[in-house]
């Protein structure tokens, strides 16, 4: 290995091995080529975690936070749980509405195949005796229920 310059290092590894040297030898740590083989990471001089977490030093005293900070972030998430609440209220009527959309399609559906129907009246119950089981599956009584509505229910349920 030969140096030039103590901001950069010759080497026949690579450029990648250059830049982990480099950055080895500003810290003062004498750095190989990890064992992972990996030596595009650069080299890691606190924990991770502690920044994520808010720890200010390695004694781990989080930072604390003022109170008009702590109450503004208190008021934003609430302000976030409001709208969520109100999105899902939205969503719930959305559904209770195509619901109630699609039941009332259905009846004036069934209202409308009932009254364009033609009906055969079958007067001589010596007929029912000669048809199939397949032709009585088809026989239909129409029956008014408490609200005056007329409906096919079936001859032999």
């Amino acid at each position: 290995m030969m140096v030039k310059d103590s901001s950069k290092i010759e080497d026949d590894k690579g450029a990648g091995v250059k830049i982990v040297e480099a950055a080895a030898q500003k810290l003062n740590k004498p750095r190989s080529t990890p064992a992972s083989g990996r030596w595009w990471k650069p080299v890691q001089c606190t924990k991770t975690s502690l920044g994520r977490l808010g720890y200010t030093n390695s004694r781990r005293k989080a930072v604390s936070k003022s109170w008009a900070r702590k109450m503004e972030d208190r008021r934003r998430r609430q302000e976030i749980k409001d709208l969520e609440e109100d999105l899902k209220k939205m969503k719930q009527k959305q559904v209770e509405e195509e619901k109630q959309r699609l039941l009332e399609k259905r009846k004036r559906k069934a209202e409308a195949e009932l009254k364009n129907t033609t009906f055969q009246m079958i007067k001589n119950p010596a007929k029912l005796k000669k048809m199939s089981k397949k032709q009585l599956k088809m026989i239909k009584k129409t029956t008014v229920d408490k609200e005056g509505n007329i409906r096919l229910v079936g001859a032999y349920q």
